[in-house]
């Protein structure tokens, strides 16, 4: 099976589902392919939130009994495999998709998401020779930070400890913002300031998850810094990077 092939069969992969032979080759050639098992990764993880969305779905109080009291009759069975009442059970199951995946956006948004998705998608026009080496921690750099205006900076504490090789500074709308290549997992940090860009997160809050082009990242904010954490490859390579940071 080719590359082309194998990925036309795997918009039908279910992580624990029986499926057919084809589909289970598709994901052997995936694994195989670091463009297609970043694209089965990204895939899978979306199933995974999208059936939780679904799960915060309640339904009545009482429901399930009621339902199964009903189907019992065999009126109600026969009816039940009627066509017009097949397509009717298929549009209110597209429904229930459709709100899944509102919920699902609705938890990823946040104000000011179109600047940090438009500072992921400067990534692939970085110019190395814009960096300076640094070293240490970047709980270390805040005086560098400072002398080129970003100060008053609150870093998560599980990003404390990452250790910075280069960094850079470069201007977004007139406002700084600050770029690291930090050594694990080869990703980039970006520091700036909430305010300056309109970003509003819980400062009590999770990460957030956003993608862009070949990006994923995650974004969180304490006080008036925002931190916005990237790395080349997939959603789940980001979310098992951020579960790997102790604070």
């Amino acid at each position: 099976m080719n590359l082309q092939t194998a990925e036309i069969y795997l918009s039908c992969y279910r992580v624990g589902r029986r499926m057919d032979t084809r589909i289970e080759k598709a994901a052997q050639v995936a694994e195989g392919d670091d463009i297609l098992r970043g694209k089965l990764a990204a895939q899978t993880n979306f199933d995974e939130q999208m059936v939780e969305a679904i799960h915060t779905i309640k339904p009545p109080e009482g429901f399930r009994a009621r339902l199964g009291s009903a189907a019992g009759s065999p009126a109600l069975r026969k009816l039940a495999r009627h066509p017009a009442i097949l397509c009717a059970i298929a549009g209110a199951l597209l429904i229930i998709g459709f709100l899944a995946y509102l919920e699902f956006d609705r938890r990823s948004d946040f104000p000011g998401k179109q600047s940090a998705e438009s500072m992921l998608a400067q990534l692939d026009r970085m110019d190395e020779m814009d960096f300076e080496p640094v070293s240490g921690p970047i709980s270390g750099l805040t005086d560098w930070l400072m002398l080129r205006g970003i100060d008053g900076l609150e870093f998560p504490p599980e990003l404390a400890g990452l250790k910075a090789a280069y960094a850079r500074t470069f201007k977004k709308d007139g406002e700084s913002v600050a770029q690291l290549a930090i050594d694990e997992h080869s990703s980039i940090l970006m520091i700036f300031r909430a305010s300056d860009f309109n970003v509003r997160l819980d400062p009590n809050g999770d990460w957030k998850f956003l993608e862009q082009g070949e990006w994923s990242a995650a974004i969180r904010q304490r006080g008036d810094t925002c931190t916005l954490l990237a790395v080349r490859g997939s959603p789940a390579d980001m979310e098992e990077f951020i579960r790997s940071l102790t604070p």
